[in-house]
């Protein structure tokens, strides 16, 4: 062993004793209800949890606060808006809708005519289409009686719509994360015991996920890599090699995925989140048979799809997965999803509305570069044929399944 690996084996023992390290692993693994839900950066549930806040005839003991203190927040960010009076009203009436007007993510509105409020959420996607307009346009045309029309745009850092994609930009109020959560932070001593830890929970979750910027979390980072830089300049020189063979192996995987769109096999295939790791293919077979027209909010936000098919993180090590979108959808669609299931026989619950993510099928893809850290050390043509053997399995167990479900085969 060198003297440099010996130093460096030192510091790593003396970092796993030191106080600091041992409030940021603590702070890490500190269990997190909305971790155990996989809240993570979907904006859908992000949207519900805040619903459920807003609506002040839940249990949570605040009541009206929560709306009150955020109009004056916008107010005091925004104050040529002339609504900082209500803030001081009355507003227990509010009423909270979520997706079903328009697919705006979330509408408060009092009984009355005094306040309607658009919110469109985004944490890492982005706008698109000019949903903006298509939300301004209906909040204007059902609610342009009322006396205050607020829109908002909640983003991680508080950005203005684009001019491309809004033709009003300004009407819109731009609000971030952690701004919404210094409102959160204020109602804590005033929420009841279950929904206080909630409360606490949702901010912790911000701070890890990078949703928002947390300070005192920089500050331990930055305190133990001065103390250990040889440690953590080891760990990520490992770790940026890998990184590397992740992207790579994401280039070849759509490659692949483009190849089988080229020849008709696919109907689309996309990376679905903004890393890319996630990547996304459809069929047209699996788009008749269960209503893919993505016309509706469901399971992965708005619009969304009814399915995916996934090759499945870890990009080192992936699997091919069928993974059904039951959340928000209708009868029919839900009916066609229970059959499948039930076909592939998959040993999960059956499937309702409720439901949000179901794996009906998982194939390995026989590929493990889990051990590399060079790129070029992949064997890229090995790699895509084993790639290509999973991919052609999952057709496989799809052309068998609607054969036996009688659903007609969709021309290619």
């Amino acid at each position: 062993m060198s003297d440099k690996q010996s130093s460096i084996e030192v510091q790593a023992m003396k970092m796993l004793a030191d106080d600091d390290f041992l409030a940021l692993d603590s702070r890490l693994n500190r269990p997190n209800v909305f971790e155990a839900v996989n809240l993570g950066h979907a904006e859908i549930r992000h949207s519900a949890f805040l619903a459920w806040l807003l609506n002040p005839s839940n249990p949570h003991g605040l009541g009206d606060l929560f709306i009150r203190r955020l109009l004056a927040e916008l107010f005091e960010e925004n104050p040529s808006g002339g609504f900082a009076s209500l803030a001081a009203d009355d507003l227990t009436e509010l009423k909270v809708v979520r997706e079903s007007e328009s697919n705006i993510d979330l509408l408060i509105r009092t009984q009355d005519n005094r306040l309607v409020v658009c919110v469109e959420n985004k944490i890492f996607s982005g706008l698109h289409d000019r949903q903006l307009d298509r939300y301004h346009r209906y909040a204007e045309h059902m609610y342009g009686e009322y006396r205050y029309r607020l829109y908002v745009l909640l983003t991680p850092a508080g950005y203005e719509p684009p001019d491309e994609q809004s033709e009003n930009p300004s009407v819109w109020l731009p609000f971030s994360y952690s701004s919404l959560a210094e409102v959160m932070e204020s109602l804590i001593p005033y929420a009841n015991g279950r929904a206080r830890i909630c409360i606490e929970d949702y901010i912790s979750l911000l701070k890890k996920e990078n949703i928002m910027e947390d300070d005192e979390l920089d500050e331990l980072a930055s305190k133990l890599y001065g103390r250990y830089r040889g440690v953590f300049d080891l760990v990520n020189e490992r770790c940026a090699g890998q990184a590397g063979v992740a992207g790579y192996l994401r280039g070849i995987y759509l490659s692949v995925l483009n190849e089988y769109k080229k020849s008709g096999r696919f109907s689309d295939c996309v990376p679905l989140d903004f890393t890319g790791v996630y990547l996304s293919f459809h069929t047209a077979g699996m788009d008749a048979y269960l209503h893919n027209d993505r016309s509706r909010a469901g399971t992965w936000g708005n619009p969304s799809d009814t399915y995916h098919y996934w090759v499945y993180p870890t990009l080192l090590k992936p699997t091919i997965k069928l993974e059904l979108g039951p959340f928000g959808q209708p009868s029919d669609v839900i009916q066609a999803m229970e059959s499948l299931r039930r076909v592939a026989k998959a040993r999960n619950p059956e499937i309702s509305p409720d439901s949000h993510y179901r794996v009906v099928k998982s194939i390995p893809a026989r590929i493990d570069e889990t051990e590399t850290v060079n790129a070029d050390d992949v064997d890229v043509e090995g790699v895509k044929n084993k790639l290509r053997k999973a991919l052609d399995n999952m057709l496989d167990f799809e052309k068998k399944t609607l054969d036996e479900l009688g659903v007609i085969p969709v021309a290619q």
